[in-house]
C-alpha cells in the first residue's frame, strides 16, 4: 500500500455512529506484489487503485475485480483519493440520475471528494451545475471551476436561490448529503420529474421518514450505498469499477485536491474530516522507512504457517505441551531439543504431531555445549524454512540453601539456563525472527526457600531479556510458578501449593507473546499459604500490594497451646523431650509417618530431607513457637534432640519470670541435656550466651 483515503463513513465508523461495520479505510492505491492463481491482470509491479477492506496497513488483499489499473506515471497519492468518490459520483449520475444536456444539477457540499467528481461528470455530460459549500473559500473554489450559481450549504436559503436561478422551475437533479430540514428543502427544490439521489446514510439508517408531499411533482428518489451494491450485486459492481477504470486510463478522471498525512497522524486526519475543514480528500500515506505503529494484540502473528520453531527442553512435559500448541497453531516445523532420548510419552506426542502434518525434528544434546545451538538453527532452516521463534525451556534444578551453595551446585543450575541462552543468542545472530522466549522462574521474582542458585540463574535470564531488547532484538521472559500435572514442581501440589493449569499456562504464554512484554511473572498466589511459607516477605515494600490483601495481626500463627505445653514441661525439667516429640510429629507430616519414630539422637542430615523440606520445618517452628532457628543448626550435623533443646531454651528465655523479667524458668533441665545437643551448638545450662560455637543465640539477640 502506498496510501489510503478517508471517507465520511470511516469517521462515523470510528466514532461508533455508523450503522453496521465499516473498515478504517476502504479505498487506496499501491503496487501489486503478488497475484493469485488464475489472475492474469493486474500483475506484480503494476500500479493500481482499489476498493475493499483495506484498513490502515502496509499490505492489503483484495479481489481482482475491485482493482483499478493505473497508468505507469500516475501519482499514487492522488490516485488513492479516487476509487470511492469517483465510483459514487459516476453511479449516481451515469446510472441513476442520468441528466441530459442542458438539464440542471444541484450538487451539495460540492468541495468534498464526491462533490468535485460530480461537478466534473455533470459538466462533461452537458448539464448546468449549481452547487453549495460551507465556507466562502470553498465557494470561491467552485466558481473557479465554472460553477455559476454557488450557495451556502449551512442554511436553507439555497432552496429559494435555486428557484430564482431556474426561473422558478427548480432543478432536474439533486445530489444530496444534507439531513433533516435541509433534505426536505432539497426535495422542494426539484422540478417536475426531477431525480433526488441520496448520498448520505444517516437519515436512511436512522429510519427518519420523508414527507411525501414533494412527490406530487412526479419526482424520483434513489440512494447510493456502494457496500450494499458490492454485496448484493457483485457482477454489476465489477462492471461499474471497470467503467471507472476506463475513465482513469483515458485521462478523463478529475484531479481531486488531496491533503496527505502520514499513517501516524491518522487521529488528526479523522478530526479534520469530522470538522469538515478540508477540501477534496484526506489521504493517509504509508511509511517508507521502518516505523512503529500500535497493533491489536489479536493481530500479532505468534505462529506463522511458513515458520520453524526451536524448543529447548522440548522433550520434557512442558516443552511437549508447547510443541503441541505450536503445531495446532500452524507451525510448519518444530525442532525439539533434549539431553536424553525421547521417552514413551514424548514419542507418543511427537508421533501425533507428525501424523497431523507437522515436521518435527529431534536434536539430542546439551544446549550449553558449543555447536549444539548452531545445529538446532541449521535444522530449523533446512530446505529453505525460516526460523520464526525460539523457546528456551531447558532447566536443571539443584536445591540448596545459601550456606550450602558451592561452585558445583551453581554450575549445575546455571549451565543449561544461562549458558544455553547465550549459545542460542549467538547462534541466531543476524536473523530477523518474531520471538525469543525464556522460561524463567518465580524463584527469581518472589524467592523460593532453598533455591538460591536456581533463583539467581533465572534472574540472569530476566536481565538477559532486558539486555537483548536494548539491542533491538526480540526477547521475552516469563517467571513461571509451579505447573500442575507437568514440570519439575508438580509434586508441590501435594503440599497444598496452588499450581498453574497447563492449558492456562500455554494460553498465557500465547497472550504474553502477543503483547510483547519484556519480563512477566505468572503464578497463582494463595496469599495465606504464601505468607505462611515466607512470612518475612510480607515486610518487603516489593510485596506491599500482596501484604495489604492479607496482613496478619502481630503474633498470629503462634501455637499458644504448644508454648504453654513447652513451658509446663520446661518447669518439670523435661522441656526438650516434649519438644522433640512435637518435632517428630512435624517431620512426620513433611516427610512421612516413619519420622514419628525417630529418637532424639538422629542427625537431621541423615533423614534425607531436601533443603525445601528442611526449610519448611524451620518455617513451622518459627511461626508456631516464635523462635528463630539458625540455618546451620539444621545443616551442620545437628540432632533432633539438639534442635529441641535450642527451642526449649529460647522459649524459656522469652517466658516471664516470677520476678517480672525473662528467662526465669531455669532452662530445659539437666535430664534432657545430651552431648549431641552441645555438639550442635545448643546452649548450655540456662545461660543463653554460652554457645560452644561462640555465636550469640537467636533468642538472646
Amino acid at each position: 500500500m502506498h496510501a489510503v483515503s478517508l471517507n465520511y463513513a470511516n469517521v462515523l465508523g470510528a466514532m461508533g455512529l455508523y450503522p453496521g461495520t465499516v473498515p478504517l479505510a476502504m479505498d487506496g492505491a499501491g503496487t501489486v506484489v503478488r497475484a493469485g492463481d488464475g489472475v492474469t491482470a493486474p500483475r506484480p509491479g503494476d500500479r493500481v487503485a482499489m476498493m475493499g477492506d483495506l484498513g490502515i496497513s502496509s499490505h492489503a488483499v483484495v479481489p481482482a475485480a475491485a482493482v483499478l489499473p493505473l497508468p505507469a506515471d500516475t501519482d499514487l497519492t492522488e490516485a488513492a483519493a479516487l476509487p470511492c468518490v469517483l465510483t459514487t459520483a459516476w453511479y449516481a449520475l451515469r446510472h441513476l440520475a442520468r441528466p441530459r444536456p442542458g438539464e440542471t444539477v444541484l450538487v451539495h457540499a460540492a468541495t468534498g471528494g464526491v462533490g468535485l467528481c460530480a461537478v466534473h461528470i455533470a459538466q462533461a455530460m452537458g448539464a448546468r451545475v449549481l452547487a453549495t459549500a460551507g465556507s466562502e473559500a470553498k465557494r470561491a473554489l467552485l466558481r473557479d471551476l465554472g460553477v455559476e450559481h454557488v450557495m451556502d450549504s449551512r442554511g436553507l436559503d439555497f432552496a429559494r436561490e435555486v428557484r430564482e436561478a431556474t426561473g422558478g422551475a427548480g432543478v432536474d437533479v439533486v445530489l444530496n448529503c444534507l439531513t433533516g430540514r435541509a433534505q426536505r428543502a432539497g426535495l422542494e427544490a426539484l422540478a417536475v420529474g426531477g431525480r433526488f439521489v441520496e448520498l448520505g446514510k444517516r437519515d436512511i439508517y436512522a429510519g427518519n421518514g420523508i414527507d411525501p408531499a414533494p412527490f406530487r411533482r412526479n419526482i424520483v428518489f434513489a440512494s447510493v450505498d456502494l457496500q450494499a451494491l458490492a454485496a448484493g450485486r457483485p457482477a454489476f459492481m465489477a462492471g461499474l469499477l471497470a467503467e471507472v477504470a476506463d475513465e482513469i486510463a483515458a485521462g478523463r478522471a478529475p484531479r481531486v485536491p488531496v491533503t496527505a498525512r502520514p499513517y501516524a497522524e491518522a487521529p488528526a486526519a479523522f478530526r479534520t474530516m469530522a470538522a469538515a475543514q478540508h477540501i477534496g480528500k484526506l489521504v493517509l500515506t504509508a511509511p517508507t522507512a521502518q516505523t512503529e505503529i500500535a497493533l491489536d494484540p489479536d493481530q500479532v502473528p505468534v505462529v506463522r504457517g511458513d515458520g520453524a520453531y526451536i524448543v529447548t527442553g522440548g522433550l520434557g512435559a512442558i516443552g511437549l505441551r508447547l510443541a503441541a500448541h505450536l503445531a495446532r497453531s500452524g507451525a510448519a516445523r518444530l525442532v525439539l531439543n533434549g539431553r536424553s532420548a525421547p521417552g514413551p510419552r514424548a514419542e507418543e506426542v511427537i508421533g501425533k504431531l507428525r501424523a497431523g502434518g507437522t515436521d518435527v525434528r529431534v536434536v539430542r544434546g546439551d544446549i550449553a555445549e558449543p555447536g549444539l545451538a548452531e545445529e538446532l538453527v541449521a535444522e530449523a532452516e533446512a530446505e529453505g524454512a525460516r526460523l520464526r521463534g525460539v523457546a528456551h525451556a531447558a532447566a536443571v534444578i539443584a536445591d540448596g540453601t545459601v550456606a550450602l551453595l558451592d561452585d558445583s551446585t551453581l554450575e549445575r543450575t546455571w549451565h543449561a539456563k544461562t549458558q544455553g541462552a547465550w549459545r542460542l543468542h549467538e547462534a541466531t545472530g543476524g536473523r530477523a525472527f518474531d520471538w525469543f522466549v525464556c522460561f524463567s522462574s518465580a524463584a527469581a521474582l518472589v524467592g523460593s526457600p532453598g533455591q538460591a542458585g536456581y533463583a539467581s540463574a533465572n534472574a540472569w535470564l530476566d536481565a538477559f531479556t532486558v539486555w537483548r531488547r536494548a539491542q533491538g532484538l526480540p526477547a521475552t521472559s516469563v517467571a513461571w510458578g509451579a505447573w500442575g500435572e507437568d514440570g519439575a514442581g508438580a509434586h508441590l501440589a501435594e503440599r497444598g501449593m496452588t499450581m498453574i493449569d497447563p492449558d492456562e499456562g500455554i494460553a498465557a504464554l500465547d497472550r504474553l507473546l502477543r503483547h510483547d512484554r519484556a519480563c512477566t511473572g505468572y503464578l497463582p498466589v494463595d496469599i495465606d499459604l504464601w505468607s505462611a511459607v515466607m512470612p518475612h516477605a510480607l515486610e518487603s515494600p516489593y510485596f506491599a500490594d500482596l501484604a495489604r490483601q492479607r496482613r496478619a495481626p502481630e503474633g498470629e500463627g503462634r501455637d499458644t497451646e504448644l508454648i504453654a505445653m513447652a513451658l509446663a514441661a520446661i518447669a518439670e525439667g523435661r522441656g526438650a523431650a516434649v519438644i522433640a516429640e512435637y518435632l517428630s510429629d512435624q517431620l512426620g507430616e513433611i516427610i512421612g509417618d516413619s519420622a514419628r519414630e525417630l529418637g532424639p539422637d538422629v542427625r537431621l542430615t541423615d533423614l534425607g530431607i531436601d533443603s525445601l523440606r528442611a526449610l519448611e520445618l524451620r518455617t513451622r517452628i518459627e511461626q508456631r513457637a516464635g523462635v528463630r532457628i539458625p540455618t546451620k543448626l539444621l545443616w551442620t550435623g545437628g540432632t533432633l534432640g539438639g534442635l529441641a533443646e535450642f527451642i526449649a531454651d529460647a522459649i524459656a528465655a522469652e517466658a516471664p519470670s516470677p520476678e517480672g523479667g525473662t528467662g526465669g524458668t531455669g532452662g530445659t533441665g539437666g535430664a534432657a541435656r545430651t552431648g549431641a545437643g552441645a555438639a550442635t551448638g545448643a546452649p548450655g545450662a540456662a545461660a543463653p550466651a554460652s554457645r560452644p560455637d561462640g555465636a550469640e543465640p537467636e533468642a538472646a539477640r
